[in-house]
């Protein structure tokens, strides 16, 4: 926990994802690419969002990402007070956002999203430093033996222990690195880092502080599966799963609505929403394996916010208390059970829309029916059941 920044509340952060990747050789900029069951800006997002010393932050996305962003990250606010657009280079990408800070910051973590490793301690260890010295940045020692070339020669040997590798968030008091642009215009264009500013300006000012292994930059495929296998591969991981269960009685004049989609039938279900009773299985295994109570709790048939809402919309907000938690949905596999209309013909669009309601890809959604033989309620035609067991996964902090 930091000790200096924990109580400094004038701490904005900038995560900067402007660029188009072309060097990574994805057509989806590597920033959105999915690491596990998240962009991988959103595991920077989610740690700026997650510390308890940033008081808001700022994304910077190519201009034809702002719509979806804006749209996906409506959890993270009003924390994350803005998203903008890129610029042309890396420091139009850094003025933008530095343009979108709440009037008042008096520090500013400027990070880049390719690092998804960063974690909420780094954040807070690096602006205690920045706060202390006007500016900080995270280093890793040099482990090679590093050479000096000039054309096909090398010409000598470095000091590596005089040689550092330099990671993000990079820290700042916002006055001093608004004086460090002001003082090296003709430099700014070019320079890969804000703190090269910095250091041309006032040198020896910058602090250093410990950087981390997990926290590298993904540049190459090879650099993604490396930590994608560093982030989501840990033994470190912690496992939970839930069990749902709900039944709903038929009634007449009613849609009958399952995993949202309108099946044709004669009958539908009695409830308060729309009584899809395959979504309301799947949140309550969900919800449980996040030990976060059940459907009844989050959306009671006492309030008529609820009354007759698609359940596929309460699917979404049990998405957003899930994310909260720091918790991600592995799979969900669910079983309808009723004795009439035959619904498996449906079940394609209703995996669809329960994996797009969780933002999952459709291959981690199994959708399945039975009859129940003709025994019980169930067999009678009363009514239709469904059970369903969500398995959830969360890293372990350190």
């Amino acid at each position: 926990m930091a000790t200096v920044a924990s109580s400094y509340k004038s701490i904005g952060g900038i995560i900067v994802a402007g660029g188009s990747g072309n060097r990574f050789g994805s057509e989806t900029p590597k920033q959105f690419l999915t690491l596990g069951n998240r962009w991988v800006i959103e595991w920077s997002l989610e740690q700026f969002y997650r510390s308890e010393v940033i008081e808001h932050i700022v994304v910077v996305v190519p201009t034809d990402w702002l719509a979806v962003c804006h749209e996906r990250w409506k959890r993270y606010q009003p924390k994350l007070s803005a998203v903008v657009a890129g610029g042309a280079t890396r420091f139009q990408s850094v003025s933008n956002a530095l343009s979108a800070l709440h009037d008042g910051t008096q520090l500013v973590l400027i990070h880049d999203a390719a690092r998804p490793g960063v974690t909420t301690q780094l954040i807070e260890t690096v602006a205690d430093a920045a706060l202390q010295c006007g500016a900080a940045l995270p280093v890793t020692p040099v482990a090679a033996t590093v050479k000096r070339i000039s054309g096909d020669y090398v010409t000598d040997t470095l000091d590596r222990s005089e040689l550092a590798l330099a990671q993000t968030p990079q820290g700042f008091k916002l006055d001093l690195l608004r004086k460090a642009i002001a003082v090296s215009p003709e430099n700014i264009q070019s320079v890969t880092d804000e703190i090269q500013l910095i250091e041309a300006m006032e040198p020896g000012r910058v602090k250093w502080v410990a950087g981390s292994a997990r926290n590298e930059k993904i540049t190459t495929t090879e650099d993604f599966t490396r930590i994608e296998q560093l982030l989501t591969g840990s033994p470190n991981m912690e496992i939970r799963t839930g069990i749902g269960y709900d039944v709903h009685q038929f009634a007449s004049g009613r849609a009958l609505v399952l995993g949202g989609v309108t099946i044709p039938a004669s009958v539908g279900l009695l409830g308060h929403s729309d009584a899809d009773v395959l979504c309301h299985a799947i949140a309550d295994a969900v919800l449980g394996a996040a030990a976060l109570g059940d459907i009844g709790v989050h959306f009671p048939d006492t309030d008529p916010a609820w009354k007759g809402i698609s359940s596929l919309i309460l699917l979404k907000r049990v998405a957003e208390l899930i994310a909260e938690t720091g918790y991600s949905i592995t799979n969900i596999d669910a079983t309808l059970i009723m004795e009439t209309p035959k619904v498996m013909p449906f079940a394609a669009e209703m995996i669809a829309n329960i994996a797009f309601s969780f933002d999952l890809k459709v291959e981690q959604i199994s959708v399945k029916a039975t009859t129940n033989e003709r025994l019980g309620f169930v067999g009678r035609k009363e009514g239709a059941a469904a059970m369903a067991i969500a398995t959830l996964r969360r890293a372990v902090r350190d």
